[in-house]
């Protein structure tokens, strides 16, 4: 069992509880956590369209779980696709009209989610865990 001064429990522990403050402010949205990161990643991705392997590496989700959550969210309107002109066996997916309107809410939840999740941390504490994670996670990026 972990113990709670470690470092795997405790990331397990952060993300989880970020994770249900993210998802409770979505709930008057009617969208997921999930489903708002793909929503996210899109409004900021290069012109404004992904093909789906690169939305599931963005959100870090598995690419067979990101197929069902990108028909869901085509099926319910807030994602459009398109043949990609670059490789004629892949689709582009972008946003539609009424995702485009919702996306800066949503932008603002995480902001203020994030900015909630430090605020038992001094700015110095905050920007010194931030820069700690980001290497972690360039580290097992790099394997």
């Amino acid at each position: 069992m972990n113990a709670p001064n470690d470092l795997g429990y405790l990331l397990q522990q952060a993300a989880r509880q970020y994770r249900t403050r993210f998802a409770i402010e979505l709930r008057p949205h009617k969208l997921t956590s999930q489903q708002a990161a793909v929503l996210m990643a899109l409004a900021t991705a290069p012109e404004r369209a992904l093909v789906p392997s690169a939305i599931a590496e963005t959100i870090g989700a598995d690419p067979a779980t990101t197929t069902g959550l990108l028909q869901r969210l085509e099926r319910d309107g807030w994602l459009a696709s398109a043949s990609n002109p670059g490789d004629g066996r892949s689709r582009l997916l972008r946003l539609t009209p009424t995702a485009e309107q919702i996306v800066p809410s949503l932008m603002r939840i995480a902001e203020g989610v994030s900015a909630g999740a430090g605020d038992a941390l001094s700015a110095d504490d905050l920007d010194t865990l931030v820069s700690l994670l980001g290497r972690l996670v360039e580290q097992e990026a790099r394997g």
